[in-house]
């Protein structure tokens, strides 16, 4: 299965566009105690840059041991990360989170070939349907690329739950729902996959759903940083519920963890203000009064938003 697998890679990269792909000469001397899946790898390129430099894969003698994983690449700035098993961790930048991206390397390395590649016309140039007015990657594209992955790796965490974010930027609400579903029945410990559901159900008007929801975000993970976000989000929603004694109980819990939770979301609230992003602004508000609903910096800069969002309509 390994070798058809690497053949396949190999026939992906051979075939695609001039320039799109610089790869290092194969080699067969790899450092001790490198996993099978990268040794088996450099046998055939050792290393090299993907689609235009967006992702660099390490030769063999640069790869970097930690923890019991092994760095061997970097995908738009994001560290990639193996195992013994042959599994694929990608740190996202955004979330801080160590993201499980596949079981198996070679798979997943397929998958994400075939899925990149997408973004490419037979020049090697940028596709026309990738990008929107906005210089952002569009949504249908991004479900369309993580597909591919999941096409090879059914069991990828990382690309399900991008997939069901994409679908959920389409208002595609249950079909994201039940991606999300896959992700957490698969990985119950990961937050954001659960995060990602409260939010959905918040948008159905499914209030009591999103709480609980939220509540297993918190604590999925104990060593999250952001839990202490999550438990203002369970406030934020207890007392959209009208339930003023669960807000306070999340709140404290929030607050328990994050004494600075109320001034960091002030500050970013400001941040937001100042860049014209008033609805920004708002979302960070209401969490600050959430957990904190008589401070009067925040009761301040709540009726300065409203005034900004009401001379825009």
């Amino acid at each position: 299965m390994g070798d058809d697998v690497l053949a396949r890679i190999i026939e992906r990269l051979e075939a695609a566009p001039a320039g799109l792909h610089q790869l290092n000469e194969p080699t067969f001397d790899v450092p001790a105690g490198l996993p099978e899946p990268l040794a088996m790898l450099s046998n055939y390129f050792d290393g090299g840059e993907l689609f235009h430099g967006a992702v660099e894969l390490f030769c063999a003698a640069d790869v970097v041991a930690a923890d019991g994983r092994f760095q061997f690449g970097r995908c738009d700035q994001d560290e990639l990360f193996t195992g013994a098993a042959g599994l694929v961790w990608r740190l996202d930048a955004d979330s801080g989170e160590l993201v499980e991206e596949g079981s198996r390397l070679h798979r997943w390395l397929l998958g994400f070939i075939e899925g990149e590649a997408t973004m490419f016309d037979d020049d090697g140039e940028y596709a026309e349907d990738v990008f929107g007015d906005d210089g952002e990657l569009l949504a249908a594209f991004v479900a369309r690329r993580e597909r591919h992955v999941l096409k090879r790796d059914r069991d990828a965490v990382g690309p399900r739950w991008r997939l069901a974010r994409a679908l959920s930027q389409q208002d595609r609400l249950a079909e994201a729902r039940d991606q999300l579903e896959q992700v957490v029945a698969a990985r119950a410990e990961f937050p954001w996959a659960w995060y990602d559901l409260a939010r959905i159900s918040e948008a159905l008007g499914e209030l009591d759903t999103a709480v609980e929801e939220m509540a297993e975000a918190a604590e999925a993970d104990p060593t999250c940083a952001y839990r202490g976000f999550f438990w203002a989000q369970c406030a934020r929603l207890s007392a959209v519920r009208g339930d003023e004694t669960a807000r306070e109980q999340y709140a404290e819990r929030a607050l328990a963890l994050d004494p600075q939770l109320t001034r960091g979301h002030l500050d970013g609230a400001c941040e937001r203000l100042d860049a014209g992003d008033a609805a920004g602004a708002k979302t960070l508000v209401d969490l600050a009064l959430a957990i904190a609903p008589l401070d009067l910096a925040a009761l301040d800069l709540r009726v300065q938003i409203e005034q900004v969002l009401a001379n825009k309509v």
